[in-house]
């Protein structure tokens, strides 16, 4: 029979004054407690794929609700034209039966039979009309109870944002390593390789806020306003109501220069990328009225481009304005610069306007990121993530080592 080892406590090894036996113990507590580390690791990354996996089955909902509204429409349209119908058999009614009856019993028979006919039509259509009625009422309450948990949703996350001072990305682990987003009034750069999927935290940054009725001016330098469009266009599906109401406003550096057509709403072109007076007027006279209106804004800018074309202390001299007005508002603005195009010393003298940087890199075919500046973070260490066209995966994360 075989007798099982006692387990002996911390406090017995440090009575019986055993060091050899007390290191040994104390590195199976910390493996052990590494080994659920880990495992808890796992499972917050699991829980987030499964988040991001739920995201993409629910967006199709959106879809039809669409096609319920069109539908409901088409209902409505069919309705009025068989109450129409309906006037138009009841006044034929109306007519027979002032017709003086002919002599004869056949005529009498048969005039007597079309108004029962008559009557039948127009008691079934009104049965049909009244089901219609009720269906209608059905879907009207649903859709009212919808707009109100969307309304809901809406004041309760600007609540949110107000009382925590920040603004989120809309890429939930990005924001809980954020501790709940970006400041009010902060200038932040998202640097990285090209298609290494930093494209998507611009897209997100500018839906999140259209959610909250948040309102957006972004500048294209390097693509038309229509391919932009087109982009949002799959991220929010309602965005047709958005830039109706003025929420979404561009300032296009490229069609003119291009060639391409120039007829898009809610659109200020500017033809020469050299121009940066002309450039900021026009951005300074938008803003000035997102703010007005909205009383608050989102910015996404492209510099890239700009830089590649202009002095860097031209570029410099002009964000300079651009981050203090940002500021002054306290609204965000999120600049993109695409590493490996420009020398360090152009990429440290727009670093020098911002209050952080996103940093993208890729080492042996996997992709990293890490936050530096901005503000409070869980960690300032390297995080691997992948990517799709329309969210960031980030994989697990642990708060920093106090050392």
């Amino acid at each position: 029979m075989v007798r099982k080892a006692k387990k002996i406590s911390l406090s017995e090894y440090l009575k019986k004054g055993d060091l050899r036996r007390l290191i040994h113990f104390l590195k199976n507590r910390e493996a052990m407690m590494k080994r659920k580390e880990r495992e808890v690791q796992e499972r917050i990354a699991d829980l987030e794929f499964r988040e991001a996996d739920m995201k993409k089955k629910t967006e199709p909902m959106k879809y039809k609700e669409e096609e319920l509204g069109k539908r409901e429409e088409d209902l409505h349209f069919r309705e009025e034209k068989l109450e129409k119908e309906v006037h138009r058999l009841r006044e034929q009614e109306k007519k027979l039966k002032r017709m003086t009856i002919p002599a004869g019993a056949e005529e009498k028979i048969k005039m007597k039979e079309e108004l029962e006919k008559l009557e039948e039509e127009i008691k079934t259509k009104e049965e049909e009309l009244m089901k219609k009625e009720r269906y209608l009422k059905i879907k009207e309450k649903e859709v009212e109870e919808k707009i109100k948990k969307i309304s809901e949703k809406k004041g309760k996350a600007r609540k949110i944002t107000k009382k925590n001072r920040k603004v989120g990305i809309g890429i939930p682990r990005l924001d809980d390593l954020l501790l709940g987003g970006i400041p009010f009034g902060s200038n932040v750069m998202v640097y990285g390789p090209s298609f290494a999927g930093e494209r998507v935290i611009l897209n997100r940054c500018i839906t999140e806020g259209l959610e909250e009725d948040i309102a957006c001016m972004i500048i294209t330098v390097d693509i038309s306003v229509t391919d932009v469009k087109k982009e949002l266009k799959e991220y929010v599906p309602d965005y047709a109501n958005h830039e109706k109401k003025g929420l979404i406003k561009y300032i296009d550096i490229y069609s003119k220069r291009m060639g391409l057509k120039c007829n898009e709403e809610n659109v200020e072109y500017i033809k020469d990328i050299k121009d940066l007076d002309v450039i900021s007027l026009s951005m300074d006279n938008m803003l000035n009225k997102l703010k007005e209106k909205w009383g608050g804004y989102r910015i996404v800018f492209p510099l890239s481009t700009l830089l590649t074309n202009l002095n860097p202390h031209d570029v410099f001299n002009f964000l300079e304005d651009l981050t203090g007005k940002c500021k002054r508002d306290k609204s965000v603005a999120l600049y993109s610069l695409t590493k490996g195009m420009h020398n360090e010393t152009d990429v440290q003298i727009i670093r020098h306007v911002m209050d952080g940087v996103i940093e993208f890199k890729e080492e042996n075919l996997r992709t990293f990121f890490a936050v530096q500046g901005i503000c409070d973070v869980q960690t300032r260490s390297w995080i691997q993530y992948r990517f799709t066209e329309k969210n960031l995966v980030i994989g697990s994360f642990s708060l920093d080592r106090i050392k």
